[in-house]
């Protein structure tokens, strides 16, 4: 089972026919609902659980992180509670990865010889900045047994 965005869904599922796919864009969406019915025990249990949710950037705003940050803390709390004892989670946060790669995209196109608009050192200096934001995430390894 596979949840994400579109775009991600296109990047890594691809046309993968035995993959059940639904498409959620953000952690806003009550689509988010669905991992842990996928996780249920029973005999539609997905044996793999491939997920993506995109947190809306809060540009500061502490009341639109603390929402996120409940959000994230329910999905959490709504896998591990309704998943059978031997569900293993490993959620990964990501902060500025979508950032980082429209540039990544935004520069090879501008750096071909055929561009008219160019790459400058600005735009370099700022992709290597959202690069490196991008490269640091946290891992959370979660399991109800031991």
């Amino acid at each position: 089972v596979c949840i994400g965005p579109n775009e991600w869904i296109r990047d890594h599922v691809g046309n993968c026919t035995t993959a059940n796919v639904l498409a959620c864009e953000n952690i806003m969406s009550s689509k988010v609902n669905a991992c842990s019915s996928y996780l249920r025990a029973g005999s539609r249990r997905a044996s793999l659980l491939w997920s993506n949710f995109l947190v809306p950037d809060s540009e500061g705003d502490s009341s639109c992180e603390a929402e996120s940050n409940a959000i994230v803390d329910k999905i959490l709390t709504d896998i591990v509670s309704n998943s059978p004892a031997s569900t293993l989670v490993l959620a990964v946060f990501q902060r500025g990865y979508g950032r980082a790669k429209q540039l990544y995209k935004q520069r090879g196109v501008r750096k071909d010889n055929r561009s008219t608009l160019g790459w400058s050192s600005e735009d370099e200096t700022e992709f290597l900045k959202a690069k490196e934001d991008a490269q640091n995430c946290e891992a959370l390894w979660i399991s109800a047994s031991i």
